[in-house]
């Protein structure tokens, strides 16, 4: 709830909305999209003890439209990146 739990008033609808969020670990995989995830990945199967470990990101984002007023005039807006589809 964008008024209860943020206190932003301005934003008319939606009145809140699911994020949605990604949780647990990746898969140990040398194809990962960067270095720093493949060597973390590597340490973790080493020391499987160790908390560090690649964890689950939004692979796909779509944007939040939301009804605001400035005035008595109405506006429309797309926030980008607002709502999580898919994860990696």
């Amino acid at each position: 709830d964008f008024r209860k739990d943020l206190g932003w008033k301005w934003i008319h609808k939606p009145t809140g909305y699911h994020a949605n969020y990604c949780m647990g670990s990746c898969t140990y995989i040398w194809n990962a999209e960067n270095k720093y995830s493949q060597i973390l990945a590597l340490y973790k199967h080493h020391n499987p003890g160790a908390s560090a470990q690649p964890c689950c990101v939004p692979q796909a984002l779509e944007p939040l439209p939301i009804l605001y007023y400035v005035g008595r005039q109405h506006k429309v807006e797309q926030l980008s990146n607002m709502i999580v589809r898919s994860c990696k």
